[in-house]
Formats: C-alpha cells, structure tokens, sequence
C-alpha cells in the first residue's frame, strides 16, 4: 500500500512514521495515544509545520459542519427514561 499525503512533508512524514510505528507497539489504544501524544504536541507546538497555505479559514468547512450539526438536531428524538 503506498501512502499518500495531501501535505507531504518530512515533518508531517516522520510524525505518521512515528505514529504508526506507536500503534503497532502499544498493547492496547489507550497506550497507543499515550506514546503518540508527545509527539502530537511536538508538532504542534512547531510554528512552521503547517505551510501558510493550509493555515487559511475554510468557510465552506464552516458551512458543511453547521450544516451537518443542524440535520443532527432534527434528528434528535426525545428519550423517555423509566423512573422507579
């Protein structure tokens, strides 16, 4: 399977590296965040991993998660809970 990036960069590289090298050695999820965790932090604490052009609001991502959150609204049915 060959891995393919929408940013492919070395630094987005090695923390997806890192990342799934963390998951296959971590007995369970739980652990597995916890190794990624630090190096998620890492990255974001870096100012420069994400190039400017990724940094621009996307309104029309706005948009789609309003959207989304008002379908998920009207759907939302009354639950009737038993009291005792």
């Amino acid at each position: 399977m060959t891995n393919q990036y929408v940013l492919d960069t070395p630094v987005v590289r090695a923390f997806v590296s890192t990342a799934r090298d963390s998951i296959r050695a971590a007995p369970s999820p739980r652990d597995a965040c916890a190794a990624i965790r630090p190096h998620f932090a890492s990255l974001l604490a870096d100012p420069d991993w994400l190039p400017d052009e990724y940094r621009a609001a996307a309104p029309e991502a706005d948009e789609q998660v309003d959207a989304f959150m008002l379908d998920e609204v009207a759907d939302a049915r009354p639950v009737a809970h038993a009291t005792q």
